[in-house]
């Protein structure tokens, strides 16, 4: 933080002489300036840490995923110390399989492995959600040295990093009141309503599928099906429902969908309801 010095009074010669005060900036070491050559210096260009939000802007129930990306030349595992704490957030940790956990990607020039330390789920519950605290750990980081090994090869040595990155802020907004369904549930999101008939025209006692499906980003797993009416004419067998939901850096996506089998077994024409 910001430190303030009072101002310092003495007595010379009969008369008062005071200083002027002083501020003092304080921050973490990973943030304090270093020398351009210096062991600090070298480490923080070649290994440090990002925290990615999948959105910035949600509202209450929205859900977000926050992704811990090591960027690195070469270093061994790090060592958490402190993660933020998130206030009036449901949290879920979640795996992330080798496939997508590593990689590489190339910053102001150079090229930098890439490893996901941490990916959670963030669902605020309250307008007034907040995450609070850095992401702190140790990166033991392999930096070049001039020396070299009998064999002519640069040698490295371990500097053990203290590092401690700041969470991006979210903007987590109250959900309108104005036009609420009486329905509602908690789905948040941006979704697309699809309904499918397998065939317009068929025969008596011919099968027919009709398949309605809910697709986007967002509470997938939230969303209810609306009941649908057929004709009384129709036999309608126990409905499918199938989910194809993922979780990753750009949140929740995926589909649900449900599917009925139905049977006309009289001639006719006939009408669903508008769902």
């Amino acid at each position: 933080g910001t430190l303030k010095v009072p101002s310092a009074r003495i007595r010379v010669n009969g008369e008062y002489v005071e200083s002027k005060e002083l501020e003092i900036e304080v921050v973490s070491p990973s943030e304090s300036p270093a020398q351009p050559n210096s062991p600090a210096a070298k480490a923080k260009e070649s290994a440090f840490i990002r925290i990615k939000a999948s959105k910035r802007n949600v509202y209450v129930g929205e859900p977000i995923v926050l992704d811990f990306t090591l960027y690195y030349l070469e270093v061994d595992q790090p060592r958490a110390v402190k993660e933020p704490e998130y206030r009036g957030y449901y949290i879920q940790k979640l795996e992330v399989d080798d496939k997508e956990r590593y990689g590489k990607e190339v910053l102001n020039g150079m090229r930098y492995n890439t490893a996901i330390l941490n990916r959670v789920l963030l669902v605020p519950q309250l307008s007034n959600a907040k995450i609070e605290g850095n992401f702190e750990c140790t990166i033991p980081t392999v930096i070049r040295t001039n020396r070299r090994d009998i064999f002519g090869r640069p040698v490295g040595e371990i500097f053990n990093q203290e590092v401690s990155v700041a969470p991006p802020s979210i903007d987590v907004k109250s959900l309108p009141n104005k036009g609420k369904p009486s329905s509602f549930n908690g789905a948040v999101g941006s979704f697309q309503l699809d309904v499918d008939l397998s065939k317009s025209e068929v025969n008596a006692d011919e099968s027919i599928s009709l398949r309605m499906s809910i697709k986007g980003q967002g509470n997938l797993s939230m969303i209810e099906f609306p009941t649908l009416e057929f004709p009384n004419e129709f036999e309608v067998f126990d409905p499918v429902v199938k989910d194809d939901i993922r979780i990753g850096s750009r949140g929740i996506e995926g589909k649900r969908y449900v599917e009925y089998l139905l049977v006309p077994r009289y001639k006719g024409t006939y009408k669903i309801p508008s769902i």
